[in-house]
């Protein structure tokens, strides 16, 4: 399998300006002439989406549609494989072995990818739906608890820049911190880790106590299917190191390690997580 998005976000991930990976984008750039306009392949998408019931001409629509897209696939498919000859200087049949090798590797692991998203983690939807319900109060109650020390939220328990900057000086940090453009005060958490590393200062390591808490309980985007799994994207390539990068508010295993308590396995079923580390290997 030659994925083309996966080899393209090789080639100019991070240069190319974030959503600009798609086919007509990426057509764009190589310039393929004679392709379909952003217009048309979103009325045709809207099409095929929002409808369950097709005429005799809509199909024809649609079936043109999806030609015409494999057809500009392959204008960016060849445009694609002349680019990474040239880009990564191909010159010998070792080196079109290794390349080629690389992108079908690629290419099968989006396919297995796909697989684990289509199959998605089976959740207890009754105990996230109590962790909802009960969260916002038990929220509260902590923020107003901490906030009598801290003093950085509003009396409606909004975050205040103006009362973080307070706390800064409290601190005796006003004259090291990073100020914004705005006048506030950074609230950054790696400048927040660092100063409460440096200066071990009580008020900071419970500002920051507070806010990964915080941080770490949003569990409203989690998208439930129909039969209780909880399916995302998880961002194939993200990274310039070509790891996954799952949201941690959408998936339960990029989330918080509490937040697997929320996995439950179908009945008679049981899940097991085994993590072994030999000679500096990883397996699960």
């Amino acid at each position: 399998m030659w994925d083309c998005f996966v080899e393209n976000k090789g080639l100019y991930f991070p240069f190319r300006q974030k959503g600009k990976f798609g086919l007509l984008d990426t057509c764009e750039a190589y310039g393929i002439k004679d392709i379909m306009s952003k217009e048309k392949k979103e009325e045709n998408i809207d099409l095929i989406i929002n409808n369950t019931s097709y005429t005799l001409a809509q199909k024809k629509k649609i079936l043109d549609y999806c030609q015409a897209d494999v057809e500009t696939t392959l204008k960016l498919f060849i445009a694609q494989a002349q680019n990474i000859e040239q880009k990564n200087r191909l010159n010998k049949i070792e080196d079109f072995e290794r390349e080629l090798w690389q992108i079908m590797f690629r290419g099968y692991s989006q396919d297995c990818v796909v697989q684990v998203q289509k199959f998605g983690l089976l959740v207890d939807n009754r105990l996230i739906h109590e962790f909802d319900t009960y969260w916002p109060d038990v929220k509260d109650g902590i923020i107003k608890r901490r906030n009598e020390k801290l003093k950085v939220f509003n009396e409606d328990l909004s975050f205040s820049n103006e009362k973080f900057k307070s706390l800064v000086k409290k601190c005796g940090l006003q004259y090291k911190w990073p100020l914004l453009k705005s006048g506030f005060f950074t609230t950054n958490d790696k400048v927040v880790k660092k100063f409460e590393q440096l200066t071990n200062h009580p008020l900071l390591i419970e500002y920051r106590q507070l806010k990964k808490l915080l941080n770490t309980t949003k569990l409203s985007d989690y998208d439930l299917g129909h039969n209780g799994r909880v399916r995302t994207s998880f961002n194939m390539f993200g990274t310039l190191t070509g790891r996954c990068t799952p949201s941690s508010f959408k998936y339960l295993l990029s989330a918080s390690k509490w937040a697997r308590n929320f996995i439950k396995p179908e009945y008679q079923y049981l899940f097991a997580f085994q993590y072994l580390f030999d000679y500096g290997k990883f397996y699960n």
